[in-house]
C-alpha cells in the first residue's frame, strides 16, 4: 500500500526544486495544453487534480478563459504557491480519492499525478459523474517501463498499469479522442545524480530505503553496470490520455 503521509512530505520538500529539474513532466504539461487549445472548447469550470506547486496550473491560467478554477493537491501548503500564480483560483487541499467533487465541471485535467492513485477505477468514475454532459478529461500519467532501473536495482517502485489496462478503465466512461505513450531517457554522469533528481522532483517517495553507506554503494555499483554510452539512464514512459464523458 502507498504511504500517502510519505508522499506528502516528499513532495512538499520537493516544490522548490520541482520545476528545475521536472523535464519530463514539463514536456506532458505542454502536450496537455495543446491537446485542450485544440480542441477549440470553451470550459467555464476547471478542475486540476495534483497541482503541485503549480507547473500545469500556471499554463491553464495564462491559456484558457474561464469562470471557476479549482486546483486539488494532496499538500496543503502547495494553496499557497498556488493562490500566488492566480489568487482566484479555489484550492481543495486533500486527497483526491477522498474528496468530494464540485458539480457542473466542464474540464478535469492532471499532470503526472493519477500514478499514485490506489483506486484509478473509483477516481475516473467520479470524475465523470461530476462532468458536464460532453465535459473533458485530459491526463499524463506513466506506464510500466517508467523508472525501470530504479525498480530493478532496489526493487523499489510504483506498480504502473499496463496500456491496455488504462485504455479499458477510461473507455468504461469516457469516449477516448487521444491517447499516447512514448519513452523517453535522461542521461546523467554519476548513479548519485539520479537520487537527486527523483529527491528535487518528489518522486523518491517511491523509495522507503534508509541510505547507509553500504547500500549507496551497492547502488551505486549496479547502476554503474546499466551506464550506456549519454551516461547513466533514467527512463520514463509518459502516456496522456483524453476523452469526453459519455
Amino acid at each position: 500500500m502507498l504511504d500517502k503521509t510519505l508522499l506528502r512530505k516528499r513532495f512538499e520538500k520537493g516544490f522548490d526544486t520541482y520545476r528545475k529539474n521536472a523535464f519530463i513532466q514539463s514536456k506532458t504539461a505542454q502536450r496537455i495544453i495543446e491537446i485542450i487549445l485544440k480542441s477549440n472548447k470553451n470550459f467555464k469550470t476547471i478542475y486540476e487534480i495534483g497541482a503541485g506547486e503549480g507547473l500545469l496550473t500556471e499554463l491553464l491560467s495564462e491559456k484558457l478563459f474561464y469562470d471557476t478554477f479549482y486546483a486539488n493537491d494532496i499538500v496543503e501548503s502547495a494553496g499557497y504557491l498556488i493562490k500566488n500564480i492566480n489568487n482566484k483560483i479555489i484550492f481543495q487541499p486533500g486527497d483526491i480519492e477522498e474528496l468530494t467533487l464540485p458539480k457542473g465541471l466542464d474540464l478535469v485535467v492532471s499532470n503526472a499525478v493519477l500514478q499514485w492513485v490506489e483506486d484509478l477505477d473509483g477516481l475516473v468514475k467520479k470524475i465523470k459523474e461530476n462532468l458536464n454532459p460532453g465535459g473533458m478529461f485530459i491526463f499524463s500519467s506513466f506506464g510500466e517501463q517508467n523508472l525501470i532501473e530504479l525498480k530493478k536495482i532496489t526493487g523499489a517502485g510504483l506498480r504502473y498499469k499496463d496500456l491496455d489496462e488504462l485504455k479499458n478503465i477510461f473507455s468504461n466512461y469516457f469516449d477516448i479522442f487521444y491517447f499516447d505513450d512514448y519513452i523517453e531517457k535522461l542521461y546523467f554522469d554519476k548513479p548519485f545524480e539520479v537520487l537527486n533528481h527523483l529527491k528535487f522532483t518528489g518522486t523518491n517517495a517511491i523509495i522507503k530505503t534508509h541510505w547507509t553507506k553500504t547500500k549507496l554503494k551497492d547502488f551505486i555499483a549496479k547502476y554503474e553496470e546499466l551506464r550506456e554510452q549519454s551516461g547513466i539512464p533514467v527512463t520514463y514512459h509518459p502516456v496522456i490520455i483524453g476523452g469526453i464523458a459519455k
